[in-house]
């Protein structure tokens, strides 16, 4: 597996909603796996296919709440039948910017930004 894009993020978990900070590694098969750390010989905490994953930002609107520099990730398990969400952070606007064009390539994969 192939790594185009790694680095650290910030997400919120389905059942946590507090921000949890994790590794991210973006793979040429189209999968998106976060790790508690950087090291390259642990087991992913979760794997997303990006096939069954869509996305959206606004990175000019700042969230009431201060929250910013962030995207979502819409989740459908079981054909649909399952909708959530997860909003992953970066540090910063440049960084995200760089997220989004990575993920943003995979698009023949079937992921929709």
């Amino acid at each position: 597996k192939n790594i185009e894009f790694e680095g650290w993020l910030s997400k919120t978990g389905f059942m946590n909603t507090a921000y949890q900070r994790r590794y991210f590694r973006l793979t040429g098969d189209s999968m998106l796996r976060y790790y508690k750390n950087d090291n390259a010989f642990t087991k992913p905490s979760g794997t997303l296919n990006l096939a069954t994953v869509s996305a959206r930002f606004d990175l000019l609107r700042k969230k009431s709440d201060g929250d910013d520099n962030y995207f979502m990730l819409n989740l459908s398990a079981m054909g649909g039948m399952s909708k959530r969400e997860m909003r992953i952070k970066a540090d910063n606007s440049k960084l995200l910017n760089r997220w989004v064009a990575a993920l943003k390539s995979h698009k023949d994969s079937g992921f929709k930004f």
